[in-house]
């Protein structure tokens, strides 16, 4: 994946959910933009990730 996009932030195959996983697996995907925002915000603060 990295190869492919060597910008991406975040990327991980989630065990549930689909098209609307948003609605199906409401704590994974949570989970899930919490980690993939945590970069921008260890940036924003000055901290690491």
């Amino acid at each position: 994946m990295q190869e492919r996009y060597p910008t991406l932030v975040h990327h991980d195959e989630l065990p549930q959910g689909g098209h609307f996983a948003a609605q199906e697996q409401r704590a994974i995907y949570a989970d899930e933009s919490r980690a993939s925002s945590a970069p921008a915000r260890a940036a924003r603060d000055g901290t690491s990730s």
